[in-house]
């Protein structure tokens, strides 16, 4: 790896080091330069705002999940309960681990959106794919992938931690996700039942993921995200 990308890289397992133990809002670019031993000028430079490290931060996680979900799902042949793990396992995780005050930090000041804002909609392509449906346009695909599950996941997560839907246990937050994103496309019983298997494969799927992210770990994603 090249002196540069050696010294982003950590810049960027500083700056997981900080959101794992103080959380997002209260972390500092500065911070991160100094955990790092970066100047915040490089630190700046490499990676723009502290927004951008939330983001990819967010990223990785989601690597990790998808990693070991797909050595466990054939995301082509079962897209739904694919989708259903991944949704359970993310939530899971991030709600439930080391990263909770990260997790809801992130989701008051909107950081995943510059995230969800580039995501692929590969999973809800697949989905449409294996239901015979028609393709959906970018505005659509957008509107049920990422707007729609997103403003149901921080409406949720963020007033039960004020005490509102106190009926909403948070086990079932990613039904309601999952539900938003594909009952337009997908008949109940199929969401229904792989809303249940989901819960199986989560519960193994989070016992092979680190309950802090690995430094190889985030090393090897920036590796291949820099090429």
């Amino acid at each position: 790896m090249q002196k540069g990308h050696l010294s982003a890289s950590e810049i960027l397992c500083a700056a997981i080091g900080l959101f794992e133990s103080n959380g997002y809002s209260q972390t500092s670019m500065r911070q991160i330069a100094t955990a790092s031993q970066v100047s915040l000028g490089l630190t700046n430079h490499y990676f723009g705002s502290k927004s951008h490290l939330g983001a990819l931060t967010f990223e990785i996680i989601t690597s990790m999940i998808t990693d070991t979900a797909s050595q466990m799902i054939d995301k082509e042949k079962d897209p739904v309960l694919y989708d259903a793990v991944i949704t359970r396992s993310t939530n899971y995780y991030l709600l439930n681990g080391n990263y909770r005050k990260f997790y809801i930090d992130c989701l008051i000041e909107d950081v995943f959106w510059s995230f969800l804002s580039d995501r692929s909609a590969g999973t809800l392509i697949r989905i449409m794919q294996k239901e015979g449906r028609p393709s959906l346009s970018k505005d659509e695909l957008d509107l049920y992938g990422k707007y729609l599950p997103y403003g149901v996941e921080k409406t949720l997560v963020l007033n039960k931690e004020k005490g509102l839907f106190e009926t909403i246990p948070y086990d079932q937050i990613p039904d309601y996700i999952l539900r938003t994103e594909l009952e337009r496309f997908v008949d109940a019983f199929t969401i229904n039942t792989a809303l249940e298997y989901s819960r199986k494969y989560t519960a193994q799927a989070l016992k092979k993921i680190p309950a802090i992210i690995p430094r190889e770990y985030i090393c090897s994603f920036f590796a291949s995200v820099i090429g």
